[in-house]
């Protein structure tokens, strides 16, 4: 296998599959080498993945990044979606500034979950401008995943372990006295090197976490607007939908009905 370098104004990746998939019931070998690049985007806390051999504990929200050549195995039950693409010609591996800082597996939480459900939906659409979409959903995924792969290798302890209870518990009602009570520091030191290493704060992260799940869950399920903004951890109905509003510009109910949903 040839290794060629790429710009990053030609990193353009050839998306050659994606799909849902879930481990239940499926027949899975012992190990495997990937044959090309694959982004899997987890839905589920649950099952273990061995990347050369080395365990990862899953959990919702979870990201790996695999390059060809990679040993993959995994055990226990999952669900994800998955992605396979290329840059350039087949069976060629590519390099790239970008592409070599994305960590093989990091956590993205909810942010990433809705944009990699939409980019699986166009894959198989065929309406004239679904493949454009796609095209520019999957780019604004890989470039998440390189976000964050960056993130997390320049934050601090604390600012990891505040954000992986904030994902976790999202649904909950977190306070910066239980954040501090995490990490060993004072409310007021935890707000001030949470924002200047994620560049907000405590309460905005928490907020977009549960605006991010809320939007996956209007697409995806029947819940009724009540019901998604009480899985979300927003007091009311009504104060979700005041907020919903406020950031995207559309009530729930609106961004539910359209078909494809708005870009926000």
């Amino acid at each position: 296998m040839e290794i060629g370098n790429i710009p990053e104004e030609q990193t353009i990746p050839t998306l050659m599959m994606s799909r849902y998939y879930n481990s239940r019931g499926q027949e899975r070998v012992p190990y495997r080498y990937a044959e090309f690049f694959e982004i899997s985007v987890y839905l589920e806390s649950s099952g273990t993945l061995y990347i050369n051999d080395h365990p990862y504990t899953l959990h919702r929200g979870d990201v790996r990044f695999i390059r060809p050549g990679t040993k993959l195995r995994s055990i226990g039950e999952y669900s994800c979606y998955s992605f396979w693409f290329r840059f350039g010609k087949e069976n060629n591996e590519y390099s790239a500034a970008l592409i070599d800082k994305i960590l093989p597996f990091f956590s993205c939480g909810e942010e990433i979950i809705a944009d990699a459900s939409n980019t699986v939906s166009l894959f198989a659409a065929d309406r004239v401008g679904s493949k454009l979409k796609m095209n520019m959903m999957f780019l604004r995924l890989l470039y998440k995943c390189y976000s964050f792969s960056v993130k997390s290798q320049i934050q601090s302890p604390a600012v990891q372990t505040c954000i992986a209870y904030l994902r976790e518990h999202f649904s909950e009602q977190i306070t910066l006295e239980h954040l501090g009570t995490l990490t060993g520091y004072v409310p007021l030191h935890v707000l001030r090197i949470f924002k200047a290493e994620t560049g907000e704060t405590p309460h905005d992260y928490l907020c977009n976490l549960r605006m991010t799940y809320a939007r996956n869950l209007l697409l995806n399920t029947d819940g009724t607007i009540s019901e998604v903004a009480s899985k979300c951890g927003f007091q009311s109905s009504s104060h979700f939908q005041t907020l919903f509003k406020q950031k995207f510009g559309i009530t729930p109910g609106k961004y539910r009905k359209s078909a494809e949903g708005y870009d926000l």
